[in-house]
């Protein structure tokens, strides 16, 4: 997959997916690009939180090009839609940002990669995360996108071996409370890959709010998990946690250190490089000039 097929060209009304519309996009900014942002909405609370499109305001805060930060930052005002079905993205769009958990593989992903490869608009792949083994990652799409100058993974990457960014959730303001330890050990796990343990203090990954997520983790002292981003939420939370039926490689990928550490070595400072970094690879396409 030549880097060109995602970095050049003008976005082509004729390969429209349907004509479903956000309703925010009739309140955008009249001077920045169409944007639309690509995750994967419906699975788990994993895959919800961790897209882009939800973290874009704390992301834009983080970019110190000042031009860029007038203009609004590198992530533009945008519709979030599901990567997995382009059929209800709108017409036209002039640049696309994918990002979150799971958004590289073997159906469903393949159709919503190959309908951004022919829009032939700049693609912007931010903290994507996969569920592969070292070799399956490097037979795979993932390995050809890793390479490319305006990705930015998730993972240590041993395909590219480009520094990782932390998961777009990391960012969310729901850290910020404080939450006090109330019992020894607690379960967090998959919903569809049950934890053979008695442990009735238990929570799965279906749960639909974040919030109640942070509270069952920061209440242990001990969590058991077998969802990546259990263990990841518990690290930043300045919690311990165990991880077992590691089903990815991904796993190996979390950070040991926790709380304040984690947040200053690993969140602000990798991250603000790379904003850095994707606003370069804006500007050459949008001058902000023209913003």
């Amino acid at each position: 997959m030549p880097a060109g097929d995602w970095r050049s060209g003008s976005a082509l009304p004729s390969h429209g997916r349907g004509h479903w519309f956000e309703p925010s996009i009739a309140h955008m900014s009249a001077k920045q690009p169409k944007a639309i942002y690509l995750s994967r909405i419906d699975r788990n609370i994993g895959d919800r939180e961790s897209a882009v499109a939800l973290r874009r305001s704390e992301l834009n805060a983080l970019c110190s090009d000042s031009q860029m930060t007038a203009a609004g930052g590198p992530f533009f005002e945008g519709v979030h839609l599901d990567l997995t079905q382009p059929e209800l993205w709108p017409e036209f769009s002039e640049i696309a940002y994918v990002g979150g958990g799971g958004l590289v593989g073997p159906r469903p992903f393949e159709a919503g990669w190959a309908a951004l490869k022919e829009r032939g608009i700049p693609v912007v792949v931010w903290a994507i995360g996969h569920n592969f083994s070292r070799h399956q990652a490097k037979e795979s799409v993932y390995y050809e996108l890793t390479r490319q100058s305006n990705v930015f993974v998730r993972e240590r990457c041993h395909c590219s071996g480009k520094p990782p960014i932390p998961c777009p959730s990391m960012f969310s303001p729901q850290f910020a409370h404080t939450r006090a330890r109330s019992q020894l050990i607690g379960i967090y796990e998959h919903a569809n890959r049950k934890l053979p343990l008695s442990n009735s203090r238990r929570l799965n990954n279906k749960t639909t709010e974040l919030s109640l997520v942070l509270d069952a983790i920061a209440r242990n002292w001990l969590t058991i998990t077998n969802s990546y981003h259990g263990a990841l939420w518990a690290r930043r939370l300045g919690r311990r946690a165990i991880s077992v039926d590691r089903f990815t490689d991904k796993f190996s990928c979390i950070p040991r250190i926790r709380g304040e550490e984690f947040m200053s070595t690993t969140m602000n400072a990798s991250t603000s490089e790379a904003v850095d970094s994707l606003a370069k690879f804006v500007e050459m396409h949008f001058p902000t000039t023209k913003l």
